[in-house]
């Protein structure tokens, strides 16, 4: 990045375009894949972020599944209990 703007400056300050050599070729060829390496690596530890944030939301639903069939069992036991409660109670005044 230093050479371009080293280059692009050279360039306003001469009002012409330099000559490119074969040098600035290829220090042009390496700040793009510097560049592209830095991009490719932003995206890589997005990918990252993303699968680290789907396993949790995996977990977080696992979870809220495991308590909500845990309360559906409790609810369903009381009223199992409630129901043979009630019949006793029945019973127990006849």
């Amino acid at each position: 990045m230093k050479f371009k703007t080293k280059n692009s400056k050279d360039e306003r300050s001469r009002g012409t375009s330099t000559q490119t050599t074969e040098l600035d070729e290829l220090i042009e060829e390496i700040t793009e894949k510097e560049r592209a390496a830095e991009e490719n690596r932003g995206c890589e530890e997005n990918m990252r972020k993303l699968e680290t944030d789907r396993a949790k939301a995996e977990e977080s639903r696992k979870a809220a599944m495991e308590r909500m069939s845990q309360t559906s069992k409790r609810l369903s036991d009381e009223e199992e209990d409630s129901g043979k409660n009630k019949q006793r109670r029945s019973d127990q005044c006849h």
